[in-house]
């Protein structure tokens, strides 16, 4: 895979893309303090379409200049526009990459696990990173609900959780869903 950076606005977005043909693409964009090393098993499985892959800002690509949910919204619209304005696109977003591709133009989403709030899975998930954790993050992307990124959604969108509702905070080995266990 190639690396290749866009400028937007806001800063660079970044992507780990294959050589382009026209056949449509599915754009991966990963979760919060995940790589997309995490999902390129998808890239061998999805033989009939250009796989690309986005980094999050500040995971394995610079920062943009603001560090805010609405901000890198933006960035990825200008970026994926810029890149796919021609191409059928499905965007495919896990946790917070979710919350960012709900809001993008796309041919489809597919949404795994979106926060619309920063409920006890998450707050358990980030005590676990302890000082590891940049308070800015906190503070930008899971201090406050995020419930108006429903209403930017302008594409046909699935979204994918488990069968079984969220509980009751209590201990497990690890958290469960965001939005359900």
């Amino acid at each position: 895979m190639n690396r290749l950076e866009t400028e937007t606005s806001l800063g660079k977005v970044v992507f780990n893309v294959t050589p382009r043909s026209e056949r449509p693409v599915v754009l991966f964009i990963h979760g919060f303090s995940r790589q997309p090393k995490h999902l390129a098993a998808w890239r061998g499985r999805l033989t009939r379409a250009d796989v690309w892959f986005a980094h999050l800002p500040g995971h394995g690509a610079p920062e943009l200049a603001v560090l805010s949910l609405e901000a890198w919204r933006q960035a990825f619209e200008e970026a994926t526009h810029q890149m796919f304005a021609e191409r059928e696109v499905t965007v495919v977003g896990e946790s917070l990459g979710a919350m960012i591709a709900l809001s993008l133009p796309a041919s489809r989403i597919v949404a795994v696990e979106p926060f619309l709030e920063a409920r006890w899975p998450i707050q358990v998930s980030l005590r676990m990173m302890g000082d590891r954790l940049d308070p800015r993050y906190r503070t930008a992307f899971f201090s406050q609900p995020h419930h108006e990124v429903v209403s930017t959604i302008r594409s046909p969108t699935l979204v994918l959780a488990g069968a079984t509702l969220m509980g009751e905070p209590r201990s497990m080995p690890r958290p469960p869903s965001v939005l359900t266990e």
